[in-house]
């Protein structure tokens, strides 16, 4: 199709888009995420372009109803993934009306699977779990979750090995560029026939990705709007009773985080004790902390600096979960007890048992380094005697031992030389009954 047909009214060609708003995608799982963020900024850029893109695809009409999937054109294969990157992009923004966020993604991604269905790239398993009237019982849901996870893993380690044939080929027509060329046009066509068919399958395994991972998403986000719907009233308050449950699941992630905070710092890789509540408030009160294992405390001057220190952590804190839906955050007496708890009733170790080994072990070397430059002081001066005791400490007793034996031999080999003179009884006579 041509370029200039593929182009909206801000110039911006559709191919362009679609690898701009790709690339968002591709980054999402690494963005900092939080109302105001900077990675909220680009999730909500990322969705715009593929909006744009969207509508550009209906607009061109690249997929017709009446069309399978031998019938796309190649490089129009990749546009099928539009829905789904703007349906994964919506469904991680925090910011705005969360319950509309959710609205959309669930209407971006049925699209998604339908155009999938219609051009016979949906499996036949998961055809039948998007027709059922009912919902499946557990058992189902699990055989079906755990066919798609196997589906998903085969289609990976497919595009690892399309990467590294394409790869392989890009360097061999590199090489081959630079030497003199056989059969030139036969070669090239059946280089692109293969390029080809390269494409179309790494698209389809990609499409067969998105789908496996979108069926996931779709459960989930039902899930979730129900219980969107659910918790809210006529007027749009949230009800008390799902407060409640927010701050018991608040209370259930600080205390795990508190307990995961007390493992790490028991096995050596903990920070301050003040950093594992503030933890456990930051989950209370619907924050997350981006920073890593340990407290990001630095040496202050004062008391009062220190405590202004801990009270900021410098953490960037993002609301995550239920907490985009309360819009205020818990305070109080109860949160400041919470946040006290799950404490080391001790002192923690300064150092794990393989830091332990390691410092056993440089003493060791240090040691003997040191009997080794006595010995080569006690050589340079000839002191024999203590060569002997320096040799002694450094390879044990095996000299002494060794004297042990010599004497023992020879001892043993006198007593043979004696019998051997002497016969058995000689010198007994008299105690014979003949004698």
């Amino acid at each position: 199709m041509d370029q200039a047909c593929n182009t909206p009214d801000d110039g911006v060609p559709l191919r362009v888009l679609f690898e701009s708003g790709e690339r968002i995608h591709t980054q999402a799982d690494s963005l900092l995420l939080g109302p105001g963020s900077k990675g909220e900024g680009e999730l909500k850029r990322g969705c715009e372009t593929l909006l744009k893109c969207l509508r550009l695809v209906e607009v061109l009409g690249l997929f017709s109803p009446n069309e399978d999937k031998d019938d796309i054109v190649t490089g129009d294969i990749r546009y099928l993934l539009v829905p789904y990157y703007l349906a994964d992009l919506m469904q991680r923004r925090v910011d705005g009306d969360r319950k509309e966020h959710v609205r959309l993604s669930r209407l971006h991604l049925s699209a998604f699977v339908r155009s999938c269905d219609r051009l016979g790239l949906l499996p036949e398993g998961d055809r039948e779990a998007i027709s059922r009237e009912k919902p499946a019982d557990l058992q189902t849901r699990r055989t079906e979750k755990i066919a798609r996870f196997k589906r998903q893993r085969a289609a990976e380690a497919k595009l690892q090995e399309l990467a590294g044939l394409r790869e392989r080929r890009l360097r061999s027509s590199q090489a081959g560029a630079q030497g003199p060329a056989e059969g030139g046009d036969d070669n090239s066509t059946l280089a692109e026939e293969e390029c080809d068919d390269e494409e179309r399958e790494l698209w389809f395994l990609k499409i067969g990705l998105a789908l496996a991972k979108a069926l996931d998403l779709l459960d989930s986000l039902q899930r979730e709007e129900e219980l969107l719907t659910a918790s809210r009233d006529d007027g749009g308050n949230l009800r008390e009773e799902y407060q409640k449950a927010v701050m018991d699941e608040r209370l259930a992630k600080a205390e795990r985080q508190h307990r995961e905070m007390a493992a790490s710092a028991a096995a050596g890789r903990g920070g301050d004790r003040r950093h594992v509540s503030l933890i456990g408030r930051d989950a209370i009160e619907g924050r997350r902390s981006g920073g890593g294992g340990g407290a990001s405390v630095g040496p202050l001057s004062s008391r009062l600096g220190h405590a202004q220190h801990l009270s900021q952590h410098r953490c960037p804190h993002q609301i995550f979960g239920p907490a985009s839906l309360m819009g205020k955050t818990a305070a109080g007496e109860r949160d400041r007890l919470v946040s006290q708890v799950f404490q080391p009733s001790h002192l923690l170790p300064k150092y794990s048992i393989e830091q332990a080994g390691l410092m056993e072990m440089r003493m060791m070397e240090r040691w003997q380094a040191d009997q080794r430059a006595a010995m080569e002081d006690a050589a340079a001066k000839g002191d024999k005697k203590a060569q002997k005791a320096l040799r002694g400490n450094t390879e044990g007793s095996d000299d002494d031992e060794d004297d042990d034996d010599d004497d023992a031999v020879m001892k043993a080999r006198a007593w043979d030389d004696w019998k051997d003179e002497h016969r058995r009884g000689e010198g007994n006579s008299r105690l014979t009954p003949c004698g």
